[in-house]
């Protein structure tokens, strides 16, 4: 048995392996190919050092955080004034958001710089729109410098025309004013003099600038495409990750309750279809009597009628060998076969002609009866006649296990016998299963049916 189960877990280990490394292959095929057939595409970068500049976010008068203001800044690049000024300077075709869309900013920590990176198919292309972005940026913070320094001009030359009206008003009435009044005429004259001159130099101050918004210090170039875009680092990631998807897998088909737990049951078995290819006569395998053996220490009372029902709706594909595998370790076991999956084991009646109003009692002789379904169809409400209670109790009284194989969990046949069986066998395939469900409290284990 150790020998068989130590073959099994050998064999299982090579399948998953050679799984592992199919899908590795696979996987990295497919990153190759999809680094090849990647359609090309280039990014081009232009790096630009900003100026403080009144009338923008970043500017001498501004007060807060310097760097909360180049944010401000670095989202200017992409406002609509400045695309439509690239659109304007370089005459391409890409739409508005086209162009926003193919922009990346970025601000480095502390400094005053801001990087435009331009991705597009053409390399020349990327660069001339990079360059362009940097160039009518910086063109559009020194026009509204611009804008707000004639703004305050025009402002200040109201103020201008105020006070020379108002310097004229005085002078009118200090060239006809009597002595005593001529001093204070003087003075207030002189105070708007001063003003004017005041007004005018900051006048001439606005006029001056400063207007420089800053500079291009890198120049648009193209960017090397990162590494993670070769061909070659796709085809390695493929790779790993088919490979690490095939242990996954694996470790999936291992676990009989699915990668959430579902059913929280004690794990009688797991048979492959190796397991499940031997017939009456021919040697139990191991797995078969590791299956037995579970099943037999789990629950040591005697008798004991053991319900076996399916999680996924078929027939039970264990029956058979779970009842010659027992009857194998001394244990006088018979199997009621509701289902018609059943086939091995010495034939006395059929559970049709049991259930008949006029049947006898039947004897059991041999140590692995089988008990066929016979015609059962369109009399399966039999299966709740007191009958069908009895019978299972005379089983009971001569063999050691009675086996029924009731198919699926919510069949008829499951849920008419239900009520007969001490105990609950489940038996599901290697796809995660549901939940035990109402069997919980009665069931013996899960027994899983590898595929492969």
């Amino acid at each position: 048995m150790a020998g068989s189960e130590r073959g099994h877990r050998w064999r299982s280990r090579r399948r998953a392996l050679v799984a592992a490394l199919v899908l590795a292959l696979l996987g990295g095929i497919a990153g190759a190919a999809a680094g090849l057939l990647r359609p090309a595409g280039s990014e081009a970068m232009a790096t630009i050092l900003l100026n403080p500049l009144d009338g923008n976010p970043f500017s001498t008068s501004t007060r807060g955080d310097n760097l909360t203001n180049m944010v401000t800044e670095a989202q200017l690049v992409s406002s609509e004034e400045v695309v439509n000024r690239v659109i304007a300077s370089t005459g391409t075709d890409f739409t508005p958001d086209a162009l926003v869309g193919s922009l990346t900013i970025t601000v480095p920590t502390n400094t005053q710089l801001i990087r435009i990176a331009v991705a597009t198919r053409r390399p020349e292309a990327a660069a001339e729109l990079a360059q362009a972005f940097a160039v009518d940026f910086l063109a559009a913070r020194r026009d509204r410098a611009v804008s707000q320094s004639e703004m305050q001009i025009n402002r200040l030359r109201e103020d201008i025309t105020a006070r020379q009206e108002e310097r004229d008003a005085v002078q009118e009435q200090l060239s006809a004013a009597p002595a005593e009044q001529v001093i204070s005429l003087t003075a207030q004259l002189n105070t708007i003099n001063t003003q004017l001159v005041s007004l005018q130099s900051r006048v001439a101050q606005l006029r001056a600038g400063p207007f420089d918004p800053g500079q291009v210090v890198t120049p648009a170039r193209v960017q090397a495409p990162p590494t993670w875009r070769e061909w070659w680092a796709l085809a390695a990631a493929g790779l790993v990750a088919g490979f690490l998807l095939g242990a996954l897998i694996h470790l999936l088909r291992r676990r009989p309750f699915g990668p959430l737990g579902a059913i929280r049951l004690p794990l009688l078995a797991s048979l492959g279809p190796e397991d499940l290819a031997t017939h009456d006569a021919e040697p139990v395998s191991g797995s078969l009597r590791g299956l037995a053996l579970a099943a037999l220490t789990a629950d040591t009372r005697r008798p004991l009628t053991w319900l076996v029902a399916t999680l996924d709706g078929e027939p039970p594909r264990t029956v058979d060998h779970l009842a010659r595998a027992v009857a194998a370790t001394g244990n006088a076991t018979v199997v009621v076969d509701t289902s018609g999956a059943c086939r091995d084991g010495a034939v006395d009646a059929t559970l049709a002609d049991l259930l008949a109003d006029d049947a006898a009692d039947i004897e059991i002789s041999a140590p692995h009866t089988l008990i066929a379904r016979g015609d059962l169809d369109g009399s399966e409400d039999r299966l709740l006649s007191p009958r069908m209670g009895a019978l299972v109790q005379s089983l009971r009284e001569q063999a050691d296990i009675v086996l029924i194989a009731a198919g699926g969990e919510d069949s008829y046949a499951a849920t008419a016998v239900g009520p007969l069986a001490d105990r609950v066998i489940l038996e599901t395939a290697d796809a995660a299963p549901r939940g035990a469900g109402r069997w919980a409290e009665r069931a013996l284990g899960a027994v899983v049916v590898r595929r492969i």
